[in-house]
C-alpha cells in the first residue's frame, strides 16, 4: 500500500455533518433518514446527546453506486452510541 493510499483512505473516513452530507448527497434529511430506515442509505453516527455524522467513505459509495449501498455498507450497519 502506498502512502498516498493511506492518507486518502484517511480523509475518506471522516465524519461528515449534516450540512455537508446534504451537498455531497442531493438529499433532503427527511429523505436520507426514510432511505437509512430502510438501509438504503448509510447509517447515522452518533457524537453526542443532539449530534450525528456519517463516514464520509460510505456517503462516496453510496453517491457512486447511483444510491444503492453496497452488501459491506449494509453488513456494517450501526447506528453507534459512543
Amino acid at each position: 500500500m502506498s502512502l498516498f493510499s493511506i492518507e486518502n483512505s484517511a480523509i475518506q473516513d471522516r465524519i461528515v455533518r449534516e450540512t455537508e452530507r446534504k451537498l455531497i448527497t442531493s438529499i433532503s434529511r427527511s429523505q436520507a433518514f426514510q432511505l437509512e430506515r430502510l438501509n438504503r442509505f448509510p447509517k447515522r453516527i452518533k457524537l453526542g446527546n443532539r449530534s450525528v455524522g456519517w463516514r464520509l467513505s460510505e456517503l462516496m459509495q453510496w453517491v457512486h453506486s447511483g444510491g444503492e449501498l453496497s452488501e459491506q455498507v449494509t453488513e456494517g450497519a450501526r447506528y453507534e452510541t459512543e
